[in-house]
């Protein structure tokens, strides 16, 4: 947008360094594919073709542990989080359940705690796609690089070693794995679960899935060899991907640019976030409510308030979450409306039951 209105110079870096050419992206449809545990035929067709001219595949999943939930055949109980708004991964080999919000952990069951039918685990997370793999690929040398593969110091080195050594033939990670690294042998990365950034609650969540594909696809044919990027998706018709293909992050960020325009959304306005959370739902609505009057009363008609609202993950870690969102196009206005509403609300005894705060531009909405 900066460069759009004249006060950016954009530097662009047309071809690879050396002798290394872009990748050639391809999409598998999953509707017309049949996949197993995450991965479809066609992809495990590519992967054994990689492998058997020498070279390293890269799995590409932005969830960690085995399945994000947990959810009974029968009466469809889910385990949830007893202090979050939130559903328990599975973590098979340990047998346990954890929350990834507040860390909160719980024995895993087999058995439904309401109707004692069995659980199954759904979706995949780094775990269940190491799993799977193992399966198609017994002999294969397969390494996971994840946050919870790596705790122990000096294991992310060790991993990292083997895998721009070759060792490791077949890597599984999540965006650890996606920046900065340089592995000679790598020539395929596979996305799996990509849609997930398609239909996010956040405005930004594509501009963060282009991001993301754009540098995990970075990492495949970076010396000889030309890369290939393969794609899972439920959406193929989906815009985003027209773009992006054929016009990588630069036709993306235009789509995503006149979308913006149109609804005003950032950049072509401003955003401030009021947020407040307590240990009773009451104290962060009174505040919400009270901090929702006090800007009513001095805001001009070019601030929007959006809210009072509860938090997409309402409760988190046993608090109660709420926010209240501004929205203008003159960010003078908007910065004078947040100095007064400081001021009165400091004076309001509701603040004492609470803890709040103003994220200005925010990065996220949640």
């Amino acid at each position: 947008y900066r460069h759009r209105e004249n006060k950016y110079l954009r530097l662009v870096l047309s071809k690879r360094a050396g002798k290394a050419k872009l990748p050639s992206m391809h999409l598998i449809d999953l509707n017309k594919e049949y996949s197993a545990d995450g991965l479809s035929n066609l992809l495990i067709k590519a992967i054994k073709n990689h492998l058997d001219k020498n070279g390293q595949a890269l799995v590409f999943i932005n969830r960690r542990g085995y399945a994000p939930t947990l959810i009974c055949q029968s009466c469809n109980h889910i385990a949830q989080c007893s202090r979050c708004d939130s559903r328990m991964t599975v973590y098979l080999s340990k047998k346990i359940l954890l929350c990834h919000h507040c860390g909160s952990k719980e024995q895993y069951q087999k058995k439904c705690i309401i109707c004692h039918s069995e659980y199954i685990a759904l979706g995949h997370g780094t775990q269940r796609i190491e799993e799977a793999l193992k399966l198609h690929f017994p002999n294969v040398n397969i390494k996971r690089i994840d946050s919870d593969s790596t705790r122990v110091k000096g294991s992310m080195d060790l991993a990292l070693e083997a895998a721009k050594s070759g060792t490791s033939k077949i890597l599984v990670g999540t965006q650890m794995l996606s920046k900065g690294h340089h592995f000679s042998s790598l020539s395929l990365v596979a996305v799996i679960n990509a849609d997930q950034g398609l239909f996010s609650t956040d405005f930004r969540g594509s501009e963060r899935l282009a991001q993301n594909i754009i540098q995990v696809a970075g990492r495949a044919g970076r010396e000889k060899e030309k890369g290939q990027v393969i794609i899972q998706t439920e959406y193929p018709e989906h815009p985003f991907w027209d773009a992006l293909f054929k016009g990588g992050y630069s036709k993306y960020a235009e789509l995503a640019l006149n979308e913006r325009e149109e609804t005003s959304w950032p950049p072509f306005s401003y955003l401030a976030l009021i947020r407040a959370k307590s240990h009773k739902k009451s104290y962060a609505w009174d505040f919400l409510n009270t901090a929702n009057q006090i800007i009513s009363e001095i805001k001009s008609n070019n601030i929007n308030i959006m809210g009072p609202i509860n938090a997409p993950m309402e409760r988190k870690a046993g608090k109660y979450r709420g926010q209240l969102l501004l929205q203008s196009t003159n960010r003078k206005l908007l910065h004078k409306c947040i100095s007064l509403f400081i001021i009165k609300i400091e004076e309001k005894k509701c603040i004492r039951r609470v803890k709040w705060s103003i994220d200005v531009d925010p990065i996220e909405l949640f």
